[in-house]
């Protein structure tokens, strides 16, 4: 199976103009980009039958592990040596829409927040923050249906 690095995207290009400043259409753009993403991608974590997103320490905070394609969440398992090149990779699924409502248990869990594509851009937010940016991102307010 094909291990290259995936190609640059749309948010990639977009968090690299967020990088050297807080540009804050930039970043609002980014953040609409990726809640227009059909899914989000994960790996799984967890024994069987309470399976839940990965997550990982990075700079001393527990972040959630999100991918913006499953090629690029396979491609960091087998960069990390957590799946085999020759192995199909399992995978868990969710709207974007799902993980801003789920923030609040991603928070009591002592998961702080959400990076995407930590091996290549790493774009993140807190969870607290999630919500605020689903709304200036979409215009809309999250919540239960």
């Amino acid at each position: 199976m094909d291990t290259q690095r995936p190609a640059p995207t749309e948010t990639d290009r977009l968090h690299a103009l967020t990088r050297d400043n807080a540009d804050r259409e930039a970043i609002t753009a980014l953040w609409r980009t990726a809640f227009a993403m059909p899914r989000w991608w994960f790996l799984p974590a967890g024994p069987e039958g309470q399976v839940a997103p990965a997550a990982a320490e990075i700079e001393g905070a527990m972040m959630l592990l999100g991918f913006s394609s499953s090629e690029r969440a396979r491609h960091f398992a087998v960069e990390q040596g957590m799946l085999d090149p020759e192995e199909p990779a399992d995978l868990l699924a969710r709207e974007p829409r799902d993980v801003v409502l789920g923030a609040a248990d991603f928070m009591t869990a002592g998961i702080q927040g959400l990076v995407m594509d930590v091996h290549l851009s790493g774009w993140f937010a807190p969870f607290e923050q999630l919500g605020p940016m689903w709304r200036l991102a979409t215009g809309e307010s999250v919540t239960q249906d």
